[in-house]
């Protein structure tokens, strides 16, 4: 097998593969359906960003210190409005 002329290494096929095998493990699985609010969440961020549900609800912060995903603050029954606005953000962010 030949070097890499970048990094002077013998790339290693299995490596990719591995790493997207150990992501996908640890990836949270959000059942989109049970989430609180999921309907209006979905309609505040636009259909056209349907595959980024999950990520915004995982990712997205909420709140001024920002310590909760979007997630974890709808689970603790706090206010939908500042998930709204944030999903608004991002979707005008997206366009």
């Amino acid at each position: 097998m030949a070097l890499d002329e970048h990094s002077g290494t013998r790339p290693n096929p299995g490596a990719l593969e591995s790493a997207r095998r150990h992501t996908e493990a640890w990836r949270p699985v959000v059942d989109l359906d049970a989430v609180p609010y999921i309907d209006r969440i979905r309609a505040a961020l636009g259909p056209s960003h349907e595959a980024g549900v999950e990520a915004f609800l995982i990712n997205g912060r909420v709140g001024s210190d920002e310590r909760l995903s979007v997630l974890e603050w709808l689970v603790a029954g706090r206010d939908l409005a500042p998930v709204l606005r944030l999903a608004d953000e991002s979707r005008h962010g997206w366009e």
